[in-house]
């Protein structure tokens, strides 16, 4: 991914939002923030280059995710990623079944109106290694709250 991909992505992204909002009779002119962001081409969200593009997209920051995450296995219980497109999923699901070391893993979708992300989470304790951290840790350890 690039600044002109991540750009091109915002301005549709910021189109959508605007013709969502004339046909459903919501938009409103008198605020100052709406009528600012969409002359000056805002972001619709925050952040710094490197925090907003990775190269090779999403997938790959993922897939760099869950090869460091290795490093900290032993360090962290579970390890997560928010993916915001669809159809990464099925690559990503690919990445974490093929990786032997992980014991556990699962991808958890969420939405909210027509917006729908997805979370993927792993971990390379099994859930006997889950309740043993967790009891080291005097966290409770009931294998019911657990993912």
């Amino acid at each position: 991914e690039s600044e002109e991909s991540f750009q091109r992505e915002n301005s549709r992204k910021l189109r959508n939002l605007a013709n969502s909002r004339q046909k459903n009779g919501t938009a409103n002119n008198n605020n100052k923030n709406n009528n600012q962001s969409s002359k000056t081409g805002s972001n619709n969200f925050g952040g710094t280059g490197n925090e907003l593009w990775y190269p090779g997209g999403e997938v790959n920051f993922i897939r760099t995710m869950i090869k460091e995450s290795s490093k900290y296995k032993h360090q962290c219980l579970w390890f997560t990623s928010l993916v915001s497109r669809k159809e990464h999923i099925p690559m990503i699901e690919d990445m974490l079944y093929d990786n032997n070391h992980l014991k556990l893993t699962k991808v958890v979708e969420m939405g909210q109106g027509q917006k729908t992300v997805s979370i993927v989470v792993w971990s390379f304790m099994d859930w006997e290694e889950h309740l043993q951290w967790s009891t080291r840790r005097r966290w409770g350890g009931d294998s019911e709250s657990m993912p």
